[in-house]
């Protein structure tokens, strides 16, 4: 309602913040997310380990950070999200701020399902055995997938956790273990994930009462959502460095070492011109930068 008001008293009925420690909050458990966990270590891995930093850390520091700052500055000015900040600029420039809360509702929709994933895979892990543990791997859940001959065509080959995640949550694969033909998804059966279905939804209620009062309500959600996460990272990065070969994965990932030990060639991975739009792309990725929320966020701060 705020972002497209133009009423002149607009700006004083904008609800704040509860402290700026809050704000801050708010702006890492956005800025960290799934694209720091999940696709970061993967370019790293793929780019020679610590010599992907180079571009990254450039990108960050020449493109990243101002562009943050500046989007930043311009939702603290102008106290409105991304609409009216390009609208108060100029009327014509409003369609970009339209273009970015469109761009900030696709990507929303499909990260809810990824939580509605991880939602079952929360309730999955209350079992005993766990769906993918080795106990599973000839009796039970699974139903040995791998390498099956299913009128007379071999299943592909998977691990325990993929035949879990493909067959049981995603449904690409029927029970069966043959695929699903998921490109001609209109001609062709399918399977309704009746689990993912009541998880996404069980998420989006969930995003409901966090956002039904704005910042008023959300100020104190983010200091629930924000620290518990980084205390499990900690946990996790302890727990991976006690197990057996955590050395060697060390050096693949910040050495870039392949699986028969070979180093990388610097020199030439540095003058890839891909490796360098990755970096720039992951900063993008990363921050979530030019989607709008930046300049939601620091709209609710004092002008």
């Amino acid at each position: 309602m705020w972002c497209f008001a133009d009423a002149p008293d607009a700006k004083e009925k904008r609800p704040r913040w509860l402290s700026r420690m809050t704000f801050i909050l708010a702006m890492i458990g956005y800025c960290v997310g799934l694209g720091n966990f999940w696709r970061f270590p993967y370019l790293c891995f793929s780019w020679g380990g610590a010599t992907f930093f180079v571009p990254y850390f450039l990108c960050l520091f020449f493109i990243g950070l101002p562009v943050t700052l500046m989007e930043m500055t311009l939702g603290q000015k102008f106290q409105r999200g991304d609409v009216g900040v390009f609208r108060g600029i100029h009327p014509r420039l409003s369609g970009i701020g339209l273009a970015s809360v469109l761009a900030a509702f696709c990507i929303t929709a499909y990260y809810n399902i990824i939580i509605g994933w991880s939602l079952i895979y929360l309730i999955f892990s209350f079992y005993d055995p766990l769906p993918w543990s080795v106990q599973n791997m000839k009796t039970g859940y699974s139903k040995e997938c791998s390498g099956q001959m299913v009128d007379g065509v071999k299943t592909e080959e998977m691990y325990i956790t993929q035949e879990v995640f493909y067959r049981d949550i995603a449904k690409t694969y029927n029970e069966d273990c043959t695929k699903l033909d998921t490109i001609n998804v209109i001609t062709s059966s399918s399977i309704f994930g009746w689990e993912v279905y009541l998880a996404t939804l069980a998420v989006w209620v969930i995003v409901y009462f966090i956002m039904w009062k704005g910042v008023n309500s959300s100020s104190y959600v983010v200091w629930v959502t924000v620290p518990l996460p980084v205390f499990f990272i900690v946990i996790m990065i302890i727990n991976g460095l006690t197990l057996d070969g955590a050395s060697r994965g060390i050096d693949m990932y910040l050495k870039g070492y392949d699986a028969e030990g070979n180093a990388p060639d610097i020199g030439a991975k540095l003058s890839n011109v891909k490796m360098w739009a990755q970096a720039c792309g992951q900063i993008f990725f990363s921050l979530g930068i030019c989607m709008g929320t930046m300049t939601s966020y620091s709209s609710y701060n004092d002008k």
